[in-house]
């Protein structure tokens, strides 16, 4: 596989160290956030290195970390590891890296910034929801332009959303929950 390098290098760090104190055939790995990006590596890399997969592998708030490329297909993560992948759909950091251009990523990341910015700003009463929203856009933007790359999700997603009936975009692709 292809992976974020940042995170490749934080797992390099301590693979030795946690595969030592692996003291038999039976793990549980999972994380959050960044955590769990490295927790989903590791157990590719510890798969790959003895053979053993985690018994349960549950991840909370992942960023995207695998880089889908011809030479190498997510498809080898996902069928070499049963994996629950966990996800709020007003959590910013698990759509990023995208996979969309810097343009299009600050585009994208703008409207949603501003969409939660807003609901943000709306507690804070009257012009509280227009500031938010300036700000969740501009913030939103900035993160959407440095997060780009062919980045995607690994894993089995459940997504969780506050909203009945929402429809959301991932990946390009609309959904009804």
């Amino acid at each position: 596989l292809t992976a974020h390098s940042g995170f490749v290098k934080a797992v390099a760090s301590v693979y030795e160290d946690v595969k030592a104190n692996i003291r038999n055939n039976i793990y549980d790995s999972t994380g959050h956030s960044m955590g769990s990006a490295e927790a989903q590596i590791f157990a590719y890399v510890y798969l790959i290195d003895t053979g053993i997969r985690p018994r349960h592998l549950i991840t909370f708030g992942s960023p995207r970390w695998c880089i889908e490329t011809a030479d190498t297909p997510t498809s080898r993560y996902n069928e070499a590891l049963d994996h629950l992948r966990v996800m709020n759909s007003n959590d910013v950091v698990s759509y990023l890296p995208t996979g969309d251009s810097s343009l299009m990523g600050m585009a994208k990341f703008g409207t949603v910034g501003a969409s939660v910015g807003a609901t943000v700003g709306a507690y804070a009463g009257g012009t509280g929801a227009s500031i938010g929203a300036s700000l969740g856009s501009l913030l939103g933007g900035a993160m959407g332009g440095m997060a780009s790359g062919n980045y995607k999700h690994v894993g089995v997603g459940l997504l969780l959303t506050a909203n009945k009936n929402a429809v959301i975009d991932i990946e390009g692709k609309e959904f009804q929950l």
